[in-house]
């Protein structure tokens, strides 16, 4: 499993901050966060999920922002290599 907003932003483990990743995948995106394309998708798939009443999209877009400016600094984001290959972050 892997943190899309990194663990150690927001030191918690939710649902919808948790995606199934390889281990290769899961090593490479450490603790960077996702490009936006990806992110995109995880806030789809969480759409179609039973999740905390407090949960919205456009919450979740903010702690990605909020992520960018006050922790991920200069890190390269995260993109996968082998999406194409088998199913990462659905």
């Amino acid at each position: 499993m892997d943190h899309v907003v990194p663990f150690n932003f927001i030191y918690q483990t939710e649902v919808f901050n948790i995606v199934s990743a390889c281990i290769n995948c899961n090593s490479r995106k450490s603790d960077r966060l996702p490009k936006q394309e990806i992110f995109n998708t995880v806030k789809e798939r969480n759409r179609k999920m039973a999740l905390r009443a407090d949960y919205t999209k456009e919450w979740y877009q903010k702690l990605y922002e909020s992520c960018i400016t006050s922790y991920h600094g200069t890190r390269l984001y995260f993109f996968s290599l082998t999406r194409l290959n088998h199913t990462v972050f659905t």
